[in-house]
């Protein structure tokens, strides 16, 4: 049976897209285009653990977790967060308490990646993140294609939620349904028919009419776990100078 959890992924702050580097500065009209299909999540051969987001709003800190396991997984050692490392970001970015359950209120997804790259999650830190343009299909393609993935911030309709509990994707309703929630999820796959994403636990396919309806925001992942033993990604990128750019962004307060 899918345990379906909660929500927790709090509206994005303007101030803080409006300074985000996004990645049309460094990717040209001339890169080639991505391939149709590509999938990262099977060299991640245990279970897609659902650390807390059955009980606590901390979709945010799972995406990571999510990230974290597919992307070394591909590219060089396994890492598999533990609970305790899934909670601390939490308690650490939102204030939440674990003896008394208060501020259990969710996150900000670019806060909780601010802290991904200040003081780590799981003893990994990313060297930065760029902003992608959500209603650029290609770009997001590319985007999980050359870095492994795509954190996404998502509006939850009703009917997903549905939909989950049958194991369906989620797919656009012609009736009206209420959102019920907002939810951060990694996106580690595509095809021509939408995306592949990790939520409570589990894999969970998405229609690209869905995504374009209900995606608010989207951010490529620059960490160095996705480099393996010659210093590249597993699909040749070389991504010194990016990685060099986004080392001497702010983060947010």
């Amino acid at each position: 049976m899918r345990i379906r959890g909660k929500y927790g992924r709090l509206a994005p702050r303007p101030e803080v897209q409006s300074r985000l580097l996004r990645l049309a500065s460094y990717t040209s009209s001339a890169l080639p285009a991505p391939p149709p299909d590509c999938d990262w999540t099977p060299a991640v051969t245990g279970p897609w653990l659902n650390w807390w987001n059955d009980t606590l709003g901390d979709c945010t800190v799972e995406t990571a977790g999510h990230l974290l396991m597919s992307m070394s997984a591909n590219a060089s050692a396994p890492i598999i967060p533990t609970a305790p490392q899934i909670l601390t970001p939490y308690e650490a970015v939102g204030g939440y308490d674990p003896a008394t359950g208060a501020n259990d209120d969710g996150l900000v997804l670019t806060d909780l990646l601010d802290y991904w790259g200040r003081t780590g999650i799981a003893g990994n830190r990313i060297k930065g993140y760029v902003r992608l343009n959500v209603n650029n299909l290609n770009q997001i393609k590319q985007a999980i294609y050359r870095f492994g993935g795509v954190a996404l911030g998502i509006r939850m309709p009703q009917s997903a939620e549905d939909q989950f509990d049958l194991g369906k994707s989620w797919t656009r309703t012609w009736w009206p349904t209420p959102i019920v929630g907002g939810h951060a999820v990694p996106a580690l796959s595509y095809t021509r028919d939408g995306l592949g994403v990790i939520t409570w636990g589990e894999k969970q396919g998405l229609t690209w009419d869905w995504y374009e309806e209900y995606c608010e925001e989207a951010y490529a992942i620059l960490d160095l776990i996705w480099l393996n033993s010659r210093g590249q990604t597993p699909v040749g990128l070389a991504l010194n100078q990016l990685i060099s750019d986004l080392g001497q962004l702010p983060m947010s307060a």
